[in-house]
């Protein structure tokens, strides 16, 4: 039996069949302005400004914006009544009476995440002797043992390197 979440081959329905009407012409409605938007919006700013700063929202002449970066957002704000003027020029913006933005990062904060771990660091053989030392005066045996495990590991790494 087929259910109202499948096609008519049993697999995965697309979304939109699983949305009310209302809701599929509501947002259908919204990426129509915000593709108006995008284009008046490229057609009426200059470069290197345009790229870095993008239109979010448009309602009753306030225009919300998106800046990549503070530095930016600090040019934007400097250059605010200009681009309010450049932007009444355009007949999609000849409402406009002020400007508000946000610093939103285009990249996810994932993606400026190191790869890998960073390499641990090393500590001298006289540190690791002093590590060893400051353990057996440690009343706590977690800490005691951490701090013996970090010395051997330093004297492990210093006699690896005397090996050739």
């Amino acid at each position: 039996m087929r259910t109202a979440r499948t096609a008519r081959h049993g697999g995965p329905r697309r979304l939109a069949n699983c949305l009310p009407e209302r809701l599929r012409s509501a947002l259908s409605t919204r990426v129509d302005e915000d593709c108006r938007l995008q284009q008046a919006w490229h057609a009426c700013v200059p470069e290197p400004l345009g790229s870095h700063v993008h239109p979010v929202r448009y309602v009753a002449g306030l225009l919300f914006l998106q800046v990549h970066t503070p530095a930016w957002a600090s040019r934007l704000r400097h250059e605010k009544p200009a681009l309010v003027g450049l932007l009444r020029k355009s007949p999609a913006f000849r409402d406009i009476g002020d400007i508000r933005f946000r610093v939103t990062p285009i990249e996810p904060i994932a993606s400026r995440m190191p790869a890998a771990p960073p390499a641990p660091s090393r500590i001298s053989a006289h540190a690791a002797d002093v590590v060893a030392k400051t353990a057996e005066s440690i009343a706590d045996p977690s800490l005691r043992q951490a701090l013996e495990r970090l010395a051997r590991r330093a004297h492990g790494a210093h006699v690896q390197k005397r090996k050739p």
